[in-house]
């Protein structure tokens, strides 16, 4: 008698095999957004709201893996706030990012940090945060501004300025 796996095993069992295959994040990436079902089903439903929103592609894979990448030479992982295609509404739209104390969580979204590549319609970086030193003590502001900027530069993300904010556009 044979018995027949279920998506949910099937995609527990992909995950579990990556780890196995001594794959860089690169292609890890690529691997699973290729083979898991339940990607491959949300990324037709993001390509027909792109296709419905007349929206065109400024980031691909490559370079927002290398953005993640080049992330990691910064002094902090900036935060960010990120606004989905398949997001309604821009829930962010009320953050103080002059208030920021976190850091982002730029690991890959298997390891629950950023969001599926094809689904970011933007990111929004914020690069300083407050740093409490104490109770008593004034918060610091950490900004790394510049060495953001550079890396941006040298690694030819595009990207824009609002505010004091630097914003990466997968779609426009």
């Amino acid at each position: 008698m044979t018995t027949r796996k279920t998506d949910a095993e099937n995609i527990k069992n992909l995950y579990e095999t990556i780890d196995e295959q001594n794959l860089s994040d690169e292609e890890k990436y690529k691997y699973l957004t290729q083979n898991d079902s339940d990607i491959l089903e949300h990324k037709a439903r993001v390509l027909k709201i792109i296709g419905e929103r007349g929206l065109g592609a400024l980031m691909n894979d490559t370079k927002w893996l290398r953005l993640q990448k080049v992330i990691s030479k910064l002094e902090y992982p900036p935060a960010y706030l990120e606004k989905r295609v398949t997001d309604t509404e821009f829930i962010y739209s009320d953050v103080d990012t002059d208030t920021i104390s976190f850091i982002g969580d730029w690991s890959p979204y298997y390891m629950e940090g950023m969001p599926l590549f094809f689904d970011i319609e933007y990111l929004i970086i914020i690069p300083r945060r407050k740093e409490y030193l104490g109770t008593l003590v004034k918060a610091m502001t950490v900004d790394i501004s510049e060495q953001l900027k550079d890396i941006l530069i040298k690694n030819k993300i595009p990207f824009e300025m609002d505010h004091a904010n630097f914003v990466i556009f997968g779609y426009k």
